[in-house]
């Protein structure tokens, strides 16, 4: 009986965790498409007005455009723990490897203020996007953070789901070049 009990508190727990960064119950973003964001080269805090909605054939166009590079397409959301752990990681690896390395922040948030509050706090430096929702449902994004890394051919790499811890980003480049 005690394991019976157990096992459920397991799943009850897991299936919490799933659910707190599960993008599946977030409202469709109605934002219009406003200003690319690329922040400044430190962490310090910048100030962000608007972001563009990022559709597919913009994505395809940004991987077009760093071909030669990494490409590491980042699916996140301001209220996502694990994804605010990770982001730094993602900064410090873009900051230091420009030259062979482009990371795009795709925003799930459905707030646009949110998001733009959330770049800002976070200092981020590479671009920043919203995600269109039907990018998002291209890519079967129902969990985040995802991570989508290609080559510096343009070839897909590898699909992460969850955390990347900094050491690991740091390996997914050099494995990828």
């Amino acid at each position: 009986m005690y394991m019976r009990i157990k096992k459920f508190h397991v799943i009850i727990i897991a299936a919490f965790l799933f659910v707190s960064c599960s993008s599946d119950g977030q409202k469709e973003s109605k934002s219009s498409v406003g200003k690319n964001i690329e922040t400044s080269e430190t962490r310090n805090p910048v100030k962000v007005s608007e972001l563009t909605v990022l559709n597919y054939e913009m994505y395809e166009q940004i991987k077009h455009e760093n071909r030669g590079k990494v490409v590491i397409i980042n699916f996140f959301a301001s209220w996502c723990s694990p994804c605010r752990a990770e982001i730094p990681g993602f900064i410090d690896a873009y900051n230091k490897n420009k030259d062979n390395l482009m990371i795009v922040g795709l925003s799930l948030d459905t707030q646009q203020g949110e998001a733009t509050k959330f770049i800002s706090e976070m200092g981020i430096t590479y671009p920043v996007y919203l995600a269109d929702n039907k990018l998002q449902r291209k890519f079967n994004i129902y969990t985040i953070p995802t991570n989508v890394i290609y080559k510096p051919s343009g070839k897909l790499y590898n699909i992460h789901l969850g955390y990347l811890s900094k050491e690991s980003i740091i390996e997914l480049i050099q494995a990828t070049i």
